[in-house]
């Protein structure tokens, strides 16, 4: 295989691990790219492996919340001794968990319907560099608002996740960013910033899994072929995936979000005017 395959492998990986996070929209990116340098989007394959690279991302950095998600819901589920505090009764970290994954499971139900929905309009904006100009102005003024916000110290129940998911649903046009739409969208609702960028990614879990599932329709002879070139995309995203998750926590924690509103900003009028 020729070596420019890997080396777009690698490019392809690093932008989608650092847009993924920081708020400033993949997709959005992506469609400008396709549009003003002929680039052409990801195979099948590749979106998959960019996919499980970004997802890989999320469990390694937030592996003791997963954890503690998996376990406290089966313990708080599950007959027997698993998890259970003295006399047979759930734990308080049991409990915890459970309420946790019953939040990421309202804001997937309400993510989804909204996602499918839009879906066969994206295809045409995404080719609409105006319309996607605008989804930037969008997502930069929802960062820039945060700078007014108050510090919030609620944490996310079902009540929450509910907005939240209808906030990640709308993420799929082009130029809205899903962590910073869901992050917004949890400081609004009085979240700690903290806790909002937790469940913000916690809930991309089931979003990345499930855009992994309908994209798994892969040709097997393709993979058998290309599969290095899969590999080194996936470990590229996953690369770039931990360091931009981890300066986005950062920044958020130091109420820093709206420093990305004025490159939006600038990104959005000039695709507008264009």
């Amino acid at each position: 295989m020729p070596a420019m395959e890997y080396v777009w492998a690698v490019v392809l990986g690093v932008v989608q691990g650092v847009t993924e996070f920081l708020p400033v929209s993949s997709s959005g990116h992506l469609a400008v790219a396709q549009e003003k340098l002929g680039m052409e989007g990801p195979r099948l394959l590749m979106t998959t492996a960019l996919h499980a690279g970004t997802l890989g991302s999320i469990i390694a950095l937030y592996r003791r919340d997963v954890w503690e998600l998996v376990r406290g819901s089966a313990g708080a589920l599950a007959p027997g001794p698993w998890g259970r505090g003295r006399g047979g009764s759930a734990s308080e970290a049991d409990r915890k968990g459970l309420a946790t994954a019953f939040a990421i499971l309202m804001a997937t139900l309400v993510t989804a319907p909204i996602g499918l929905a839009l879906e066969p309009h994206i295809e045409h904006l995404s080719r609409d560099l105006p319309s996607v100009g605008g989804f930037f102005l969008i997502t930069g003024l929802l960062l820039l608002g945060t700078r007014f916000l108050a510090p919030g110290t609620r944490h996310v129940g079902y009540l929450i996740a509910i907005p939240i998911g209808i906030a990640q649903g709308l993420a799929v046009f082009p130029g809205i960013s899903r962590s910073g739409a869901t992050i917004v969208m949890a400081l609004i609702l009085g979240t700690h910033r903290d806790e909002a960028v937790r469940f913000s990614f916690l809930a991309a879990l089931p979003v990345l899994a499930g855009a992994m599932v309908l994209e798994g329709g892969m040709e097997m002879a393709d993979l058998a072929v290309r599969w290095p070139v899969y590999l080194i995309g996936g470990i590229a995203a996953f690369g770039a995936g931990c360091v931009s998750l981890g300066l986005l926590i950062r920044i958020t924690h130091r109420r820093r979000l709206h420093l990305f509103a004025p490159y939006l900003v600038l990104l959005g009028l000039a695709l507008i005017l264009s």
